[in-house]
């Protein structure tokens, strides 16, 4: 059997720009991803077949970099042709890029499927100023909040100049709704450190974001061994537990 058109599994024009690539596929992911179409079918009484629904989205996201690479490949070619017409015609301009795995994340157990708010924050890298959007869009998935979601986003907001404000309300929400446990928390006040703390007035702030009765030793160790790291012993604001 043919290997169907990546194009076509999209559902978009062969040569759409990355920028409409990426966006069809994190439409797609809304509502094809695992997590999306397995919450959906247990609502419904319905049994989910795993293998089926974990195979559709392989087939989905493998067209997406399939898309990406030939667009990479077009704009390579294009560009060897204009400057050494003798390469491009030997091949010499096809793309390197190492296709990805179907979205897949190493983790302590081996290997996952990355869940939907994972894929969600990975155009942040390119888009930063688009955190407070796809944190929305994080609320509106239900999506299960983790640790590598919020560093993510709060590189995002560092990048962008929304800074430690955004980044603080969003860590705020998701304490607030429930959204995140004491582990993925502490994770992101290590985060906010990590990204948006400039001097000692932005630590005091996300020092504020531990309630008093969280700052066990342990946890003031945690965060002080954080701020000498991503700051340099220099200009590190040691804490101590006031009692």
């Amino acid at each position: 059997m043919a290997e169907a058109c990546p194009w076509s599994v999209l559902g978009i024009a062969r040569g759409s720009k990355r920028k409409e690539i990426k966006q069809r596929f994190y439409e797609l992911a809304k509502t094809m991803h695992p997590d999306v179409v397995q919450a959906a079918l247990k609502q419904e009484g319905v049994d989910a077949d795993e293998e089926e629904i974990h195979g559709e989205f392989v087939r989905i996201t493998s067209a997406f970099e399939a898309c990406l690479d030939d667009l990479e490949s077009e704009a390579a070619f294009g560009a060897a042709r204009a400057t050494a017409p003798s390469a491009a015609a030997r091949g010499g301009a096809r793309s390197t890029r190492r296709r990805q795995a179907p979205r897949m994340v190493r983790h302590k157990d081996g290997i996952r499927t990355k869940s939907l708010g994972e894929i969600l924050c990975e155009d942040l890298r390119e888009d930063p100023g688009s955190a407070m959007d796809v944190w929305e869009d994080i609320l509106a998935q239900h999506c299960d909040v983790r640790e590598s979601m919020l560093d993510e986003l709060f590189r995002a907001c560092a990048a962008s100049g929304a800074g430690l404000t955004s980044a603080r309300s969003i860590l705020r929400d998701a304490t607030r709704r429930g959204l995140i446990t004491k582990a993925v928390r502490e994770a992101g006040v290590v985060s906010l450190i990590k990204w948006c703390k400039e001097d000692a007035d932005s630590f005091r702030a996300i020092l504020a974001e531990v309630d008093e009765q969280e700052k066990t030793p342990e946890t003031l160790e945690m965060l002080s061994n954080a701020n000498f790291l991503y700051s340099g012993y220099a200009d590190g604001y040691n804490i101590k537990r006031e009692d």
